[in-house]
């Protein structure tokens, strides 16, 4: 889902009058500094309306546990949150799409690392309700290292997943050959869905997640022929006879 976003700080000002009648919180918002060294840390430069968020409404907003904390903002490979409700997804950009595009995914830590990052968010907010500056940036570099630590792993996770099925897709394709030369028609990446063999007696099929493959032959296949495609791929096949 994308939306375009605009600079919202006059929308913000008008509100910000009404709202200042009811707040009574103790936090502060962000100041520029403060955004930019987020920045440099992130690489990245924030969409305006986000940096205003920050700046002339985030004390309201951290007291909601609406927006997440400057300190903690952090990649999940490309996709960086902002908005972080207790329940629903989390709501970001993306950094290889467009900057002015709004972004809805489910932000999942991964098993080994809930526990550990768990812990420092609530040391953060226990710094934070202290107003313990020292405190907040020694746990936010910490929390992002795990994170850096987190996305090196699936980014080497990625890679090695990627030269699995570029290999076989060269090992498929000694054998076989795409069952239509339109190949936008029938990709589910990471392969096609479906390969004839050069002798037009097997079909081999990809299911959609690439978890297996299932080989079909007709009944004038050569003696040896599941085995020779087997030692091809290097894979198993499991013979089901009809």
């Amino acid at each position: 889902m994308s939306s375009q976003m605009y600079s919202i700080k006059s929308e913000l000002n008008i509100l910000r009058r009404f709202v200042d009648m009811e707040y009574d919180g103790n936090r502060r918002c962000y100041s520029e500094k403060d955004i930019s060294a987020a920045e440099e840390r992130l690489h990245y430069k924030l969409p305006l309306p986000i940096r205003e968020l920050y700046l002339y409404m985030s004390d309201i907003l951290l007291d909601m546990y609406d927006l997440r904390p400057l300190e903690l903002l952090h990649w999940q490979q490309d996709y960086l949150c902002f908005f972080d409700p207790p329940e629903g997804n989390a709501v970001g950009i993306c950094r290889k799409d467009d900057p002015n595009a709004l972004y809805t995914w489910e932000e999942i830590m991964p098993d080994e690392d809930q526990d550990a990052l768990c812990d420092l968010n609530e040391e953060f907010e226990e710094y934070d309700e202290e107003n313990n500056m020292k405190g907040k940036n020694a746990i936010a570099r910490k929390y992002s290292a795990h994170w850096d630590k987190i996305n090196l792993r699936c980014t080497e996770a990625s890679e090695h997943e990627s030269d699995y099925f570029e290999k076989l897709r060269e090992s498929i394709e000694q054998e076989f050959t795409p069952v239509s030369e339109h190949l936008e028609l029938i990709d589910i990446f990471p392969l096609p869905m479906a390969y004839v063999h050069k002798t037009a007696n097997a079909l081999l099929i990809c299911n959609e997640e690439a978890d297996f493959l299932t080989l079909l032959s007709d009944r004038t296949v050569a003696p040896g022929f599941i085995e020779k495609i087997q030692n091809c791929l290097a894979l198993p096949f499991r013979q089901c006879h009809q």
